[in-house]
């Protein structure tokens, strides 16, 4: 991995990536280097991540977990398959042998209805959160990036008859199991109302119109931004950063820009 000092900002250079997204309707899973992990790339905002890591030169590798291949043949990308992503022993048969990630992207999102009731709901959200944060530190990853929502609360009072105080306490969930994994940097981020720019339900493509979302493209943005800061170095063992959360769309598409 090729490193290089401008003043006292680490840059970089050769890293690989991985993004986590689940089941249900958000598709496999992906990695990228400078490198990284990632999955689910053919959810709306995996998609959008997945792309601009492909496109973009800084990172030269980029590696896809999912249920099944998603068919994206390029140079820097490579696809692996996990039969069941909450089950950290499949996503270890799947991802045991590949280079060691600089970043994992936790992308994981669906809906109640998708996942087929408050059960799994919770289990893609903080189940398949649960297995790739543990793949990950064991793994030596170094930095987490993960989305979750604006008010997320894992002390939430909640049952599963009401959804979005479920909704509320599950996403708060989902960062504390990220959050406990014992990663040296994690970044959340807390966005509102996403604008997904395709295949949205109606209400979402309401406010959408009414230019209140937050675009996937933004929002991809800014986390890549965020994680091209590069974690602490490893010579600086067991050194932890101070978890960083970015919330608000408004905050996150001003960090897009930084």
């Amino acid at each position: 991995m090729l490193r290089s000092l401008v003043g006292s900002e680490m840059c970089i250079r050769d890293r690989c990536c991985w993004f986590s997204s689940g089941h249900c309707h958000v598709g496999p899973a992906s990695v990228a280097g400078r490198q990284g992990a990632s999955a689910a790339p053919t959810a709306a905002f995996g998609a959008s991540a997945f792309s601009t890591l492909v496109a973009d030169d800084t990172w030269t590798r980029v590696t896809t977990v999912g249920r099944r291949p998603m068919g994206h043949a390029h140079p820097k990308v490579t696809e692996l398959v996990a039969q069941d992503m909450k089950r950290f022993q499949d996503m270890k048969a799947a991802l045991d042998g590949q280079p060691r990630y600089d970043v994992v992207f936790i992308c994981i999102g669906t809906t109640r209805a998708a996942a087929g009731g408050a059960i799994g709901f919770r289990d893609v959200e903080v189940g398949i959160t649960t297995a790739v944060a543990k793949w990950a530190v064991d793994s030596g990853v170094r930095h987490a990036s993960v989305v979750s929502a604006q008010g997320a609360n894992h002390r939430q009072w909640a049952v599963d008859w009401i959804h979005p105080l479920l909704y509320v306490r599950t996403l708060g969930e989902k960062e504390q199991a990220v959050l406990g994994a014992g990663f040296p940097r994690v970044t959340i981020f807390r966005p509102g109302m996403l604008n997904r720019l395709v295949g949205d339900r109606w209400h979402e493509n309401l406010i959408n119109r009414l230019g209140l979302g937050l675009s996937v493209d933004v929002l991809a943005a800014a986390m890549i931004r965020d994680a091209e800061g590069g974690p602490p170095s490893p010579s600086d063992e067991g050194a932890r950063e101070t978890p960083v959360f970015f919330e608000g769309n408004r905050i996150i598409e001003q960090s897009s820009k930084l």
